[in-house]
């Protein structure tokens, strides 16, 4: 095409330019001056003009073939998406961006830009200039859609996987506009809102304002019994109100010098609400989380009761649909939730063993500590990822393995709780099945094999019925030896392993710690063969107070243990009609201790 005699592109000018053949012309020099790169976002109907017009499509590839990198943003729908996967071919870099008009190109030295694109037509009207000061400025505004946008991948996936929103990850700094999104947000579920929230203290109170606002959509005629809410707040342990509940669906908003009196009162019947201690939990932010769809958190002020209005209380926010970090705040929130009960069962275990033994008296020291041990670092990291100015800190993923690691042990002591209360009420059940004892140690072994390495101890597996086979480390395979076939609760017997595997760890360092098993035969009757386990270490032994009372309930000298895990072990043997029974290692001058339990083998 020939660029008419009246465009002078090498001025140094910013000019505007009518009619199709000016507009096209000039986008035409615009690529072939392009050396180095084009950097062009367009509305949604850009795509369709760059195919369905040859001299816009061959001149972008000639720009490519001469090295100049292109970038290209739009908005990807389902009505353009196959012009976007052609247009694909023929740039580098591709991204979406929702809601743009008109179109900008900026090269090294360029720049050009029109306020309307028309599916598949020309253009009829275009700003050109080459002053160094509107490049530069162009380039800016480019770079900052540019950052903003979805990569084409991840659009393209969600327009042919049939999801309707763009995943978004937006921070918000007006209060106004933050108070805004909290009632928009809430107003537009279907389904579950949850909540954590900090305590109320003034009238003005943030947290007082989202659960008006929660109750009131609840309440509504439309969608009563059809939305579910979860509130958690942190309360001082004096804190323990229940919530009448009535046909009356106002609130009654109530304040105390301690600011931890329940701020709601009949309440709409699909709101709970639960109180952990303040000591354990005082956030200086309010997380919701919408139909497990989004997440908003806020960011409050010191002394949010002070202040004379909500919006001065309020920070920055982070809104997000983005569906692992909306998971991750769902699993944060379960945890904590879980956490009341917890406590609950943990003081009503309490009463009821409390006139047992003295040992006894100790229980809920032991496991609140056990309990504050893996909280404190759910909660810390709960403040670290949003107290930065960035959304996502640097250690996000090393954090959220950490939260992930403390969720794990508070659940391994709610189980070690829930087993003792099982056994004192005579409920605890066994499920037999045939499975691979080899396979099963190896398994257990690769589960701790990293909590060994921390305290320099060696983990080995010995199956002492082979005889070619002295010792296998825990990370070779079960199939180079013979598998023992055992009928037992295989998740009891794991459970047996792992606590005796753990308590080894826990005393040895710079050590080794064995697991064996042999079967042992009844030449008379096969009936009566068995299968025995030992868990060896060259740890710190047992002392001779410890001994008699090793297997009995809260029986501990440590400080990182309730004593529950012996006596469960004990339990389970004895419910599989075997024994297990332990001592300190004596030949040769070996150190440490050795378990060792037997299971009927057939039966």
């Amino acid at each position: 095409m020939t660029v008419p005699e009246n465009i002078n592109t090498n001025i140094e000018k910013t000019q505007v330019l009518y009619g199709t053949e000016n507009s096209v012309s000039c986008g035409v020099k615009f690529m072939q001056n392009a050396k180095e790169k084009m950097d062009l976002f367009g509305d949604k109907n850009g795509p369709s003009i760059i195919i369905k017009y040859k001299e816009y499509k061959d001149n972008y590839i000639k720009a490519r073939d001469r090295g100049a990198k292109i970038r290209f943003v739009t908005e990807i729908t389902k009505d353009n998406i196959q012009y976007c996967k052609e247009v694909r071919k023929i740039v580098d870099e591709f991204r979406h961006f929702d809601g743009f008009r008109g179109g900008i190109a900026v090269s090294e030295l360029e720049f050009m830009g029109t306020t309307v694109l028309k599916e598949e037509q020309r253009l009829t009207l275009v700003i050109q200039s080459k002053q160094k000061e509107v490049v530069e400025q162009q380039q800016y505004i480019f770079n900052t859609i540019w950052e903003k946008a979805i990569p084409y991948e991840q659009r393209i996936r969600e327009i042919e996987q049939g999801i309707e929103e763009p995943e978004f990850l937006n921070t918000i700094r007006e209060p106004r506009e933050i108070q805004n999104l909290v009632h928009k947000i809430i107003d537009s579920s279907k389904e579950e809102i949850i909540a954590i929230l900090t305590p109320p203290s003034s009238s003005s109170s943030f947290s007082k304002d989202i659960v008006l606002k929660i109750n009131e959509k609840i309440s509504s005629p439309s969608t009563k019994n059809k939305i579910k809410s979860k509130i958690l707040v942190p309360s001082s342990s004096s804190q323990s109100s229940s919530f009448n509940k009535s046909n009356d669906n106002n609130l009654d908003i109530v304040d105390d010098d301690d600011a931890n009196s329940s701020y709601l009162f009949n309440p709409a019947e699909n709101i709970q609400i639960k109180y952990l201690q303040k000591k354990l939990l005082q956030p200086t932010i309010s997380i919701l989380v919408i139909d497990k769809k989004y997440f908003l958190v806020v960011g409050l002020n010191d002394g949010e009761g002070n202040f004379d209005d909500i919006s001065d209380t309020i920070g920055l926010a982070l809104y997000s649909n983005n569906s692992p970090l909306v998971l991750t705040y769902l699993a944060i929130f379960n945890a904590l939730w879980h956490q009341v009960d917890l406590y609950n069962k943990i003081s009503q275990i309490y009463k009821s063993l409390l006139a047992k033994d003295e040992a006894q008296q100790e229980v809920i020291n032991i496991a609140a500590h056990e309990l504050r041990n893996p909280l404190q670092p759910i909660i810390g990291f709960i403040k670290v990822l949003h107290s930065s100015g960035n959304p996502i800190t640097e250690n996000y993923n090393e954090m959220l393995n950490i939260i992930a690691r403390n969720a794990i042990k508070l659940q391994r002591l709610s189980e070690d709780i829930l087993d003792v209360t099982k056994l004192e009420n005579d409920n605890f059940k066994i499920q037999k099945e045939e499975f691979d004892l080899n396979e099963l140690i190896l398994s257990v072994i690769h589960d701790f094999k990293h909590e060994a390495e921390k305290k320099n101890a060696k983990v080995k597996i010995s199956n002492q019925n082979e005889k070619n086979i002295k010792s296998k480390t825990g990370s070779v395979s079960s199939s180079s030896a013979n598998p023992v076939i055992i009928f037992a609760d295989k998740y009891r017997i794991c459970q047996v392993i792992t606590n005796l595997l753990i308590n080894a760890i826990q005393f040895t360092k710079d050590g080794e710690i064995t697991i064996s098993f042999w079967k042992k035969t009844d030449k008379k009757n096969t009936k009566n063969d068995t299968v025995c386990i030992s868990v060896n270490d060259t740890g710190t032994g047992i002392s001779a107070d410890m001994m008699p009372k090793i297997f009995t309930a809260f029986a501990t000298k440590s400080n990182k243990g309730t004593g529950l895990g012996l006596y469960i072990c004990k339990k389970i043997v004895e419910a599989h009609g075997g024994t297990i029974w332990v001592e300190n290692n004596s030949n040769e001058g070996k150190k440490g201790s050795t378990f060792t339990f037997e299971l009927p083998l057939n039966n």
